[in-house]
């Protein structure tokens, strides 16, 4: 059965908007919400295909999403290497040392403990100074209860009137 990397690299050298009907085409999250609706087309048959285009493109932007947050990992690369890789080989053996370094607890409830009361502080020294804010104002409304007031226009830069009147910005 052919695997995702023969869907996208299979070469398609007659350039056909849809894969061939039959073909085992994985399919994977990454094709789920917006793309829906345009993954599939009736050809000129009336059959619905699968848009080889789409699926690419929302394929490839799984696995960059997948690639960001480290659920796939490119063997060899550093930057997309596996998150095991990431700490010193030595971590478990030296983790008070490693702890102590980052200014981190070892007990994970003192660290959430930290976090929840940093988060609570924050959050009111933001609820303290919005009511000194005059470009602000927060009220219950139907219309939307955020309101910022416009800012001044800025200055127009110098040289924005020569770039724009330049003829290589003409179309």
């Amino acid at each position: 059965m052919p695997g995702p990397y023969f869907a996208l690299g299979d070469s398609n050298p007659r350039r056909e908007p849809y894969y061939p009907l039959g073909e085992v085409i994985p399919m994977h999250r990454g094709l789920r919400g917006d793309w829906e609706d345009v993954l599939y087309r009736e050809d000129t048959r009336g059959r619905r295909r699968l848009v080889r285009m789409v699926y690419e493109v929302a394929t490839f932007q799984a696995l960059r999403d997948s690639l960001r947050c480290k659920e796939i990992w490119v063997v060899g690369a550093d930057r997309w290497r596996n998150p095991d890789e990431d700490l010193p080989a030595d971590f478990a053996e030296r983790r008070v040392e490693h702890y102590r370094t980052l200014r981190k607890p070892l007990d994970p409830g003192e660290f959430i403990a930290e976090l929840r009361e940093e988060m609570r502080s924050e959050l009111q020294a933001l609820n303290d100074a919005l009511p000194k804010l005059d470009w602000l104002s927060i009220a219950e409304r139907r219309s939307g209860a955020i309101k910022l007031t416009p800012l001044d226009a800025q200055v127009e830069p110098r040289n924005l009137r020569r770039v724009r009147d330049c003829p290589a910005f003409c179309v």
